[in-house]
């Protein structure tokens, strides 16, 4: 094992005595290197007195306008111990190390160059913002967040912190990256490469207390794929947060080898059963017929799933998506949504088969479908041997 990521010993010392800290340096060498920094602007003679004597109220203002210790020494050609000790002997409020952080995130003066992550570049620490207000009041955009969290989110316990924070993990960024801007956030994506049998994986984490509460309150929970329930959602919304479910866990498929016109449907899976049922009967109030739920025991843990078959599709299309702006929608889902349901919609009186004439009418009207359709094949069902877009 190495001592720590592409450093086999401190890089000053050469020794493994200490702990690494930072930057390929073990712990004594980091604040070593740290102290003379913060030394090396000092110019006069150690231990003389300053030529200017600093007043309390240059002192004060300075501060308070989000200089830090190590600012205001520059200034004055002295150490930022030596600015620390006359904050506290004019008894003026000092900050928190986490106030300083802060301060120094929102300055951008956290950065350093590393030759492990990024050879070459300058990475510099942000600091990360999120509406915490977001989930307190119901709006398209908030229950369409909360649905996709409910399926490809989760909360989970940091090591070593108290309180949760929420991820949410997709093979592609784009949902990933409306849900942030929804949210009014600048929380990092990150990239998750291939593993053993997992594949690669975006994922958006935001370590916020607030929304972590608020998502609880919502009945979001630890652990939550086998025990999930549907929240209680004001009837304007359910349909937003339905989407967001859909763009999760959801699918548009043909099934393979299958040319007619019923062939083409929606699936859903969720491995909860309370909140399929759930979900069924409020798509029953927002005038979709009912649907049988099917259970599927081909993993260790059962799922359960219900689909809508040719026609129906149009009317789960235009329940999800009328009237909905793009930044609330998975691209990719929407556009297979819309290219069967206007199919479905303008040949279902007259054409029953995907004929060769309907066939060159689709290609001129619609390129872009058919090669989707081609790409079906490529990809299988869980449930059976049709081509679906992956979730």
């Amino acid at each position: 094992m190495s001592w720590a990521k592409g450093h086999d010993r401190c890089k000053s010392c050469g020794t493994v005595e200490h702990k690494h800290k930072a930057r390929g340096l073990c712990a004594s060498c980091y604040d070593a290197a740290t102290e003379k920094r913060h030394k090396s602007h000092v110019t006069r003679r150690m231990g003389s007195r300053l030529p200017i004597p600093i007043t309390k109220e240059e002192l004060e203002q300075k501060y308070k306008s989000g200089l830090s210790l190590n600012d205001i020494a520059r200034q004055y050609n002295c150490t930022r111990q030596y600015i620390y000790k006359l904050l506290r002997q004019y008894a003026l409020g000092v900050r928190t190390k986490s106030e300083a952080r802060n301060l120094a995130l929102q300055q951008g003066k956290i950065s350093y160059s590393s030759k492990v992550l990024s050879s070459g570049k300058t990475i510099t620490h942000e600091k990360r913002h999120v509406n915490e207000s977001f989930f307190k009041t119901w709006t398209p955009a908030m229950a369409w967040v909360l649905g996709v969290i409910y399926t490809d989110g989760c909360l989970i316990r940091q090591p070593n912190f108290k309180h949760l924070h929420v991820t949410i993990g997709q093979k592609e960024p784009e949902l990933l990256e409306k849900v942030r801007a929804l949210m009014g956030s600048n929380a990092l994506i990150s990239y998750l490469p291939a593993r053993g049998i997992a594949g690669a994986l975006h994922r958006l984490t935001i370590d916020n207390v607030e929304i972590s509460r608020d998502l609880q309150k919502l009945g979001l929970t630890e652990r939550k794929s086998l025990t999930l329930e549907f929240p209680e959602i004001l009837p304007d919304f359910v349909r937003h947060f339905i989407r967001g479910c859909w763009d999760g866990d959801g699918s548009v498929y043909r099934e393979k080898d299958n040319s007619y016109i019923h062939g083409v449907g929606a699936s859903y899976t969720s491995g909860s059963k309370d909140f399929i049922e759930q979900l069924v009967r409020h798509l029953v109030d927002l005038g979709l017929p009912d649907r049988t739920i099917h259970k599927s025991t081909r993993s260790k843990n059962p799922s359960y799933y219900f689909r809508y078959t040719g026609p129906l599709l149009v009317n789960l299309y235009h329940v999800l998506y009328d009237g909905v702006d793009e930044s609330m929608y998975l691209a990719r889902k929407h556009d297979r949504f819309k290219a069967f349901a206007d199919y479905l919609d303008r040949d279902s009186s007259s054409a029953h088969y995907f004929d060769s004439k309907s066939a060159q009418e689709i290609r001129a009207a619609n390129a872009a479908l058919i090669n989707e359709l081609k790409s079906y094949t490529h990809s299988k069902s869980p449930q059976s041997g049709m081509s679906e877009e992956e979730n």
